[in-house]
């Protein structure tokens, strides 16, 4: 009984974070919705590179700037019209607008090392790699190599690895920027491989209220994988991830937490890591976790890793 009461309640705030997140647009537009015939915001110039001095003659402007509507006269909210377009305006009967450019694409990243002992008696050894890449896509993997619970050494005996590829579902749209399609395939020598499948929210990027209290008052990046698809047919899976940097990026804390809820929301479990680092020289950082593994052998669920992290950004 208590435990169908259990599996109801996680399946209730399961649905109610998906229909939350999917939710957020709605909200925000609402709230951020402009009365009729009002302007929605002042056009931001400085966005744009190669801007127009509207004190010079049309005829002196780059070849890449043409006169709105041949040069006739326009108002602002005409001009907010045109979407990705610089706008100025000589006085309040003339505007000119040109093209915003585009930058050629340039992939960046990072990768990775961390090392650490546990206080389980055994040691591991993490890889992490990640890449934002043309058309909008994101890749991100990690490995863990582990060495056995009271081993007290450093022979790596089991790994892990997950693979995920991520893609926005609407870069340019106002409310739906926020999310993205998300792939993941996941492995071991312990459980078999898994496809997931699904959406991920990164609420610090959600328009409205809620992006703004966590990004610009909790200086903080969350973010939600609802993993909904798994091919191992075992249930599904929700991955809460935060970071909060500190004094100029000298501290940060970061954590993931993977919720699995299985067998049809009758059993569940979790694997989290909360993590504080510190840098001391350069890209070498100090940290120090908690884990914690519900599903791990009895006497060896959680435990404290500390270590040291070398990482290496490529922008």
């Amino acid at each position: 009984m208590i435990s169908d009461v259990c599996a109801d309640a996680v399946r209730r705030g399961a649905v109610f974070l998906l229909t939350f997140c999917w939710s957020l647009p709605l909200v925000s537009v609402s709230l951020n919705a402009p009365a009729q015939g009002q302007v929605a915001g002042p056009i931001d110039y400085s966005l744009f590179s190669n801007a127009v001095d509207a004190t010079q003659p049309a005829a002196n402007w780059p070849r890449s700037n043409a006169p709105l509507d041949g040069g006739v006269a326009a108002d602002l909210a005409s001009a907010r019209t045109l979407g990705s377009q610089a706008c100025n305006c000589i006085n309040a009967g003339a505007c000119f607008c040109r093209l915003e450019a585009t930058p050629p694409h340039r992939n960046t990243g990072f990768i990775d090392f961390n090392t650490y002992w546990d206080t389980r008696d055994s040691a591991v050894t993490t890889f992490n790699v990640g890449a934002k890449l043309a058309h909008d896509f994101e890749y991100f993997q990690l490995l863990n190599l582990d060495s056995p619970y009271g081993s007290g050494t450093y022979d790596w005996a089991s790994y892990y690895t997950e693979i995920n590829l991520r893609r926005r579902v609407a870069k340019d749209h106002a409310y739906l920027s926020y999310l993205d399609w998300t792939a993941q395939y996941a492995d071991g020598n312990g459980p078999r491989g898994v496809l997931r499948l699904g959406v991920k929210c990164r609420f610090h990027d959600a328009p409205g209220p809620i992006g703004y209290v966590i990004k610009d008052v909790l200086k903080l990046k969350y973010a939600i994988n609802f993993h909904l698809i798994e091919t191992d047919g075992s249930g599904w899976q929700m991955e809460h991830t935060y970071r909060r940097s500190f004094l100029n990026n000298r501290i940060y804390i970061a954590a993931f937490a993977d919720h699995n809820i299985n067998d049809g929301g009758r059993s569940f479990s979790w694997v989290t890591e909360h993590q504080v680092g510190v840098r001391v020289i350069d890209q070498w950082h100090v940290v120090a976790e908690y884990r914690l593994k519900t599903f791990a052998p009895p006497g060896f669920k959680s435990g404290w890793g500390l270590g040291l992290e070398y990482v290496i950004r490529f922008d």
